[in-house]
């Protein structure tokens, strides 16, 4: 574990600060990929690949909106994940291009993870919220900000929490394949390439699902086949 401590450490308190401009404070979209990715990249030293990173994390959730009490899948926490896995796996000698597409197919579960966070705070939210407004109806308003920062601080520990368990899981598996199948490694890297996200952009759209499923399936097909050097 000590040759990415150090990283794992740095991508879990800035996603649980990035965090927080999803629903507790600014909301200036720094959150999005397309921003948290690249400045986490310049962080752990591999800039270009993490702007790839959140350029593929961005088109593939761009669709993915919060309406009404729906709460969709974030693209946070993978592309942290992933450019975490890349600043971690380049050691390995399968190039930086090719671990940052592989490192995209391997964080995906993370998002499930960012979900569900999401979710159990937004649950635990909801009492301080009642606290609040009761404070602030008593014109209590100090007492009020209290509870604005105590839901701030839960916020960052739950996200800083849950990356750093879920960055510890996902590079110590990542790490084993990319030393063990250097092989499969470049079939995920293969994977990684624009067929496997075109079928997997339509699935997140929430649109036709059938068809998007088809797409998905189509997409990994592809993606390996390519990696494999078959032309189709």
């Amino acid at each position: 574990m000590s040759g990415f401590l150090a990283p794992l450490v740095i991508t879990s308190v800035f996603g649980g600060v990035v965090s927080l401009d999803r629903t507790c404070f600014g909301q200036f979209m720094v959150s999005r990929p397309i921003v948290a990715a690249p400045l986490l990249g310049l962080l752990l030293g591999y800039p270009n690949e993490a702007v790839f990173i959140g350029l593929v994390y961005e088109l593939l959730f761009l669709r993915s909106l919060p309406v009404g009490a729906h709460v969709p899948y974030h693209p946070l926490f993978p592309s942290l994940i992933a450019v975490l896995i890349t600043a971690v796996t380049a050691r390995f000698g399968l190039g930086t291009v090719q671990s940052a597409s592989a490192a995209i197919v391997l964080s995906l579960p993370s998002a499930v993870v960012d979900r569900i966070v999401d979710l159990s705070w937004r649950r635990s939210n909801e009492r301080l919220v009642t606290r609040a407004t009761a404070y602030v109806r008593l014109e209590k308003f100090r007492a009020a900000r209290a509870v604005h920062f105590i839901s701030l601080g839960r916020s960052f520990l739950m996200n800083t929490v849950s990356l750093f368990l879920t960055g510890i899981f996902l590079v110590s598996i990542c790490s084993s394949i990319f030393s063990a199948f250097p092989r499969f490694s470049l079939l995920l890297a293969g994977a990684g390439v624009a067929p496997f996200f075109v079928g997997l952009a339509g699935l997140t759209s929430g649109k036709v699902k059938g068809r998007a499923w088809l797409g998905f399936t189509c997409g990994l097909v592809a993606g390996v086949l390519i990696s494999l050097g078959i032309r189709l």
